[in-house]
């Protein structure tokens, strides 16, 4: 057995390399998008600022009067249907590649775990099976195609907006600059949950491709593997949940189920050249270090900053183990997962 860690932290780079790529193309389309809406919104503000200098009331009713309104959300409409249907294949595209990428990492990391094979071993075989895509592709957790989710959620959430920062901004008096200013600020959200989806559901299709191939060649199944570990990232940004994680053992076919953008993975565990017919072959075994015997070497700066001051409280006086803010959940929409646990959960 060998340790496949520094392979698995080579793969995660470029994973993490591709997401970025298409955070960009993302955030790009929808900049081109509001752009052409800010337009029209900078229209509609000089014409309040031009009625009220005119003496004009200016109250939501005025912006519904005369197509004021009702223009500029056929074209809000009309760019958000244009840059959903783009986040959408965009989204599916790179599922379909994640699979690919999740079969074949998963394999190389089975490899990578066994180490060269001894004389006369000969090579192992990995299963490197066709994953079926059917479910994972163009799909959310909770099996909604991801065209509807993007079209029901970011459309309306984008319109929502901008109509109610209109509609605020004229109720409160509010330069129209300010109001434009704001609305543009508010239309980010949008555009924040289309990445955490394509980030989210990208991972999801890596994870359940490398979750089959890690299956079928379970030590059950007749292979080579014995189990995997979960590895998160250990560094100040990582949550305390994926801390108290790291260095669980779980069976070959366990599903990574966590929050959106988790950064952890499984590191598959092989069995020994002795288990395989093979003594007397020098073995590097895997040893992940249990996340909460990593978080108590930390500084109380690191400690307090992962925590939050009410937790790091309870943490340092003892009432507090990090697994306790473990909370498993399953989201109608991101299925299985886990949280973390409120300071307010804690203390009733």
């Amino acid at each position: 057995m060998a340790d496949p860690r520094p392979l698995s932290k080579a793969q995660r780079a470029a994973a993490r390399a591709r997401n970025k790529a298409t955070q960009r193309a993302l955030a790009a389309e929808y900049g081109q998008a509001w752009a052409r809406i800010r337009k029209n919104l900078d229209a509609l503000a000089a014409r309040i600022e031009k009625a009220r200098a005119a003496g004009e009331t200016v109250n939501p009713a005025w912006l519904y009067q005369q197509d004021r309104l009702q223009g500029l959300e056929r074209q809000v409409y009309a760019e958000i249907t244009q840059f959903t249907d783009f986040a959408s294949r965009r989204i599916t595209a790179e599922q379909l590649a994640a699979i690919e990428h999740g079969r074949g990492d998963a394999a190389d990391l089975i490899r990578a775990s066994l180490g060269s094979p001894p004389p006369g071993a000969g090579a192992f075989q990995v299963i490197l099976l066709v994953v079926a895509t059917e479910s994972i592709v163009g799909r959310m957790g909770d099996g909604t195609p991801i065209a509807r989710y993007m079209a029901e959620s970011i459309g309306s959430t984008t319109w929502d907006a901008v109509r109610s920062t209109l509609v605020q901004g004229v109720i409160e008096g509010w330069n129209p600059r300010k109001t434009a200013r704001i609305a543009t600020e508010r239309s980010g959200l949008p555009l924040a949950r289309t990445l955490v989806t394509a980030r989210t559901e990208t991972i999801k299709a890596y994870r359940e491709a490398s979750r089959q191939t890690y299956a079928a060649n379970s030590v059950k199944k007749g292979g080579v593997l014995k189990g995997v570990f979960w590895e998160a990232t250990l560094d100040r940004r990582t949550c305390p949940i994926c801390i108290a994680s790291n260095g669980e053992f779980h069976e070959p076919d366990y599903s990574l189920a966590s929050h959106p953008s988790c950064r952890c993975t499984l590191v598959p565990v092989t069995s020994t050249w002795e288990e395989l017919g093979f003594p007397d072959v020098p073995e590097t075994r895997v040893v992940v270090e249990d996340g909460s015997a990593w978080f108590a070497r930390q500084s109380t700066d690191i400690q307090r900053e992962v925590l939050g001051p009410g937790k790091f409280d309870l943490y340092s006086a003892g009432d507090l183990d990090l697994r306790d803010l473990i909370q498993h959940t399953r989201s109608p929409i991101w299925g299985p997962g886990r949280r973390e646990r409120s300071l307010a959960d804690l203390t009733k």
